[in-house]
């Protein structure tokens, strides 16, 4: 089974709500539990969130690529929500189903710099730019690239599972902050 997808926003506020579209290939009729992972930022121990979805997760198609899926977004329908606790910890989540990433999301201090003077900006205009979800992404071939690319589209990993650690800068600086026990 494959988990695809993208939340309504890269970032949100405690308290805030957040939706999910998901696919699974093939559908998922069954109860599904996804993990948010909470990875760096305020805290450093680890929790994670559950979200059960008592309906499962159902087959989204990718849309024809003459409607530019790349540069529109796939459109999927909501599958799930998710409330941000209000006292919930300001950094960079992954929502996961077993080992399998599947969306990132970054919670914001409401009061910035309140908690840290350290600011950690994660490069998610990057990571679409490289995300090849819909057929086409900003950095292929400069006869067939995208020249516009939308965020709600599945794909945009902080660390894909093709790259080595030293290949996900974000990734390796935020496991590098954590491990040196400095809050952003």
């Amino acid at each position: 089974m494959i988990i695809k997808g993208y939340p309504s926003s890269t970032s949100v506020y405690p308290g805030e709500e957040l939706d999910f579209y998901l696919s699974s290939d093939p559908p998922v009729t069954e109860p599904v539990t996804l993990e948010i992972e909470y990875v760096c930022g305020t805290s450093f121990e680890s929790f994670s969130y559950y979200l059960k979805l008592e309906e499962g997760i159902p087959f989204q198609p990718e849309p024809p690529k003459e409607s530019s899926p790349w540069a529109t977004g796939f459109n999927w329908e909501k599958v799930c929500s998710f409330i941000i606790p209000a006292d919930g910890q300001s950094g960079f989540y992954q929502v996961k189903h077993g080992d399998e990433k599947v969306i990132n999301f970054v919670v914001k201090q409401i009061h910035p710099g309140s908690v840290s003077k350290i600011v950690f900006q994660y490069a998610m205009n990057t990571a679409q730019a490289y995300n090849t979800a819909g057929g086409k992404c900003v950095y292929e071939s400069v006869r067939d690239r995208a020249y516009k690319v939308s965020f709600n589209r599945p794909g945009a990993l902080i660390d894909p599972p093709d790259l080595a650690i030293s290949q996900k800068p974000d990734l390796f600086f935020m496991q590098w902050l954590r491990s040196n026990k400095i809050a952003v």
